[in-house]
């Protein structure tokens, strides 16, 4: 009887060591699969990106650079990665944001609207090198 015991507690054992081996080696490859993932993504959206401030209500903002590869916010509000102390800015104004390996800008329904390359931004746009966007006062150039 206790022989009989000892048999099927080893049988139990060796079972548990191979789901604990069979469930190791899926996490240990899923993990491998979900940093690859997310490498991949961070190639494409770690590039940096840039505005450049061409006009300005403060002289002192003129050709400054702001490099991003996140989401930015602009408007007036102080709570906006860029704050812009315009009164024709929005509190929240708009945003841009990386979409896969390009980056969308929203205008975020202001009032005095958001202009790229000198039209009214209805929405949201994709931006291309070199484009122009004007919120208020202020005129930036979009850099890749």
């Amino acid at each position: 009887m206790t022989i009989k015991i000892a048999v099927v507690a080893l049988e139990y054992a060796l079972l548990f060591c191979i789901c604990a081996f069979i469930y190791k080696t899926m996490r240990a490859m899923y993990g491998d699969l979900h940093d690859k993932a997310y490498e991949e993504t961070k190639v494409t959206v770690n590039k940096k990106v840039a505005l450049v401030i061409l006009q300005s209500y403060d002289e002192k903002l003129v050709n400054k650079r702001i490099l991003f590869s996140d989401m930015l916010t602009l408007g007036r509000g102080v709570d906006n990665n860029i704050v812009l102390a315009d009164a024709y800015v929005s509190h929240h104004h708009a945003v841009i944001s990386p979409v896969k390996n390009q980056y969308q800008l929203e205008d975020l329904h202001s009032r005095n609207h958001t202009y790229v390359n000198e039209k009214v931004l209805l929405g949201k746009i994709f931006l291309q090198n070199g484009d122009i966007i004007k919120i208020g006062t202020t005129v930036f150039k979009f850099e890749r």
